[in-house]
C-alpha cells in the first residue's frame, strides 16, 4: 500500500525484495489501473483521468512474454486463455504480433473506461538495447528486473513532458537485486554505499 501511495509524489518508485514475493504482480495489477482507468475504493495512489501510453519489459523477449504478458493477457499461445489475466477480457480490445518469438505480442490496445477511449500497453525487453527505448513520450513504464542503467535513464526521458503545467510520467522498478549494489541500486538506496577507505581508518584509529 505504501508503494502504491508514493505514486502520488514519486515519479521514480522501486518495490524490491526477493524472488516470488509478488513484486511483478503489484507492478502489472497498477499497471492495469491505469491502462483501464478502473481504480478500486481503497486506492491510495496516483490516477491517470485519461487514455495512457505505457510500456512493460524485463531482461529478454522471452521472460516478457512468459512473464509480463502472461500476467496482462493470459497464457501465451493458447487463445482461449486470451482475457485471463489481470486485463479484463471484454477491455482487451486487440494485440499485434512480435516478429522474432513465437506467441509473443508487441502491443495490446486497452478500452479506458471512464473516457471510452483506448490505452496502449506496448511490451519490450532489455536485450533489445537502448536504442529501442527511444523515441516516445509515456504516461508510465513498468521495468521488471534491473535494467542497465543507460536503459533506465532513456526510460525517465520518455516520461518528461513537453508542455508547460503537464506533469511528468511514472516510472515503477520491481525487482530483486541480484546483482548487488550497482550504481542503479544506489541511485535508490545511497545508505548502501560503501564507506570511504579513509573514514573506515579513521574510525579504528
Amino acid at each position: 500500500m505504501q508503494f502504491f501511495r508514493h505514486g502520488l509524489h514519486f515519479t521514480e518508485r522501486g518495490l524490491f525484495g526477493g524472488n516470488r514475493t509478488g513484486k511483478t504482480h503489484a507492478g502489472v495489477y497498477e499497471d492495469v489501473c491505469h491502462l483501464t482507468g478502473v481504480y478500486p475504493d481503497w486506492w491510495p495512489g496516483c490516477k491517470f483521468d485519461h487514455p495512457v501510453n505505457w510500456w512493460a519489459a524485463t531482461d529478454t523477449a522471452k521472460n516478457t512474454r512468459d512473464i509480463l504478458q502472461e500476467k496482462f493477457c493470459g497464457k501465451p499461445g493458447n487463445m482461449a486463455a486470451l482475457g485471463t489475466g489481470m486485463i479484463p477480457g471484454d477491455l482487451l480490445l486487440r494485440h499485434t504480433v512480435k516478429h522474432g518469438i513465437a506467441d509473443a505480442y508487441e502491443s495490446v490496445f486497452v478500452r479506458h473506461v471512464p473516457t471510452g477511449g483506448i490505452s496502449t500497453l506496448q511490451f519490450k525487453s532489455y536485450d533489445q538495447g537502448r536504442e529501442a527505448f527511444q523515441g516516445t513520450k509515456n504516461d508510465g513504464i513498468h521495468l521488471d528486473e534491473e535494467p542497465s542503467l543507460d536503459i533506465y535513464v532513456e526510460c525517465l526521458l520518455r516520461l518528461m513532458s513537453t508542455v508547460i503545467g503537464e506533469p511528468s510520467g511514472m516510472l515503477i522498478l520491481t525487482m530483486t537485486p541480484l546483482n548487488g549494489i550497482t550504481p542503479l541500486m544506489l541511485q535508490y538506496l545511497p545508505e548502501l554505499s560503501p564507506i570511504p577507505l579513509e573514514e573506515r581508518v579513521s574510525a579504528h584509529g
